[in-house]
């Protein structure tokens, strides 16, 4: 007799998956029986991620992951496609928020509109859907949010003004989040990766830089692999923790070359200014 999904299982919710470690948390909450809505902003990328998600995964085990189409940067369209993902499973247990919207550049020579696009990607979007489907969980007595933030929601990059303002503008709400609604019975958790590197992480052809980081690569892993942070974030969920702070990453970096790039940044005008910060904001791409 085939054994039917358990009917219990969470409900999941991982929002904006357009790189790997939003992938990969999917593939992690879906193989465990959980029942996963995926929302993005490209239709054709959700639905390659459900088709592979079904293609690993035991069918009498697992429930098809359901899809919608949400752009966290249209906050107007947030509250429409909050009913949506309600209506997909009745309630959600677990929210994931993964958008994350990155821009390099000087504060000075990012313009404002962009200053307002990662705002509004990364703040307002993340907690404008954490504000529709949170009266749901209160009305339960039962839910979990998780924020998937940045180690420069804590610190901040040279050339990652605006980046590093709108990850510790959420990390600050959902710090005050947790406290207010604790007594309803939802637990609020962070983790905070220090740097994720994408699966494939080279140097462009041509770029100045190429020699050295090739010596880099060759030497030195950067990053936690996305893998890492899925499995951390569902350990969080089941142990409920209030935040997760990764630091495999730092570990792996030779600190006597974090130590020799961070005394360089704190003399701005030294000849090797450029490079350092080059190379730390480099660290930030993994």
């Amino acid at each position: 007799m085939p054994v039917e999904p358990n009917r219990n299982a969470p409900r999941w919710i991982a929002d904006h998956l357009p790189s790997p470690q939003p992938h990969e948390c999917s593939r992690v909450f879906h193989s465990g029986g959980g029942r996963v809505v995926l929302c993005g902003n490209d239709w054709e990328k959700l639905e390659a991620l459900q088709e592979a998600l079904i293609d690993v995964a035991d069918p009498s085990r697992t429930f098809s992951p359901k899809l919608v189409l949400l752009d966290l940067s249209e906050t107007e369209s947030i509250p429409e496609k909050a009913t949506e993902i309600l209506d997909s499973y009745g309630c959600v247990d677990v929210l994931i928020n993964n958008s994350s919207l990155k821009v390099k550049g000087g504060a000075l020579n990012v313009p404002f509109e962009m200053d307002k696009k990662i705002m509004d990607a990364n703040y307002f979007g993340p907690i404008s859907l954490t504000k529709e489907l949170l009266p749901s969980m209160i009305s339960r007595h039962n839910g979990q949010i998780v924020l998937v933030n940045s180690i420069q929601g804590k610190l901040g990059l040279p050339l990652r003004a605006a980046y590093a303002a709108s990850k510790h503008a959420i990390q600050a709400f959902f710090d005050c989040l947790r406290a207010e609604v604790a007594e309803f019975g939802i637990t609020v958790s962070t983790v905070s990766p220090t740097f994720i590197r994408s699966y494939h992480q080279m140097p462009e052809a041509g770029n100045w830089e190429a020699n050295i980081w090739k010596f880099f690569f060759r030497k030195l892993t950067y990053g936690v692999h996305p893998v890492e942070v899925a499995e951390e974030v569902l350990y969080t969920v089941n142990r409920g923790s209030k935040e997760e702070l990764e630091k495999h990453a730092l570990n792996s970096v030779n600190p006597a070359l974090m130590e020799l790039l961070s005394a360089t940044l704190e003399n701005r005008h030294c000849a090797s200014y450029d490079i350092a910060a080059n190379l730390l904001e480099g660290l930030s791409h993994m």
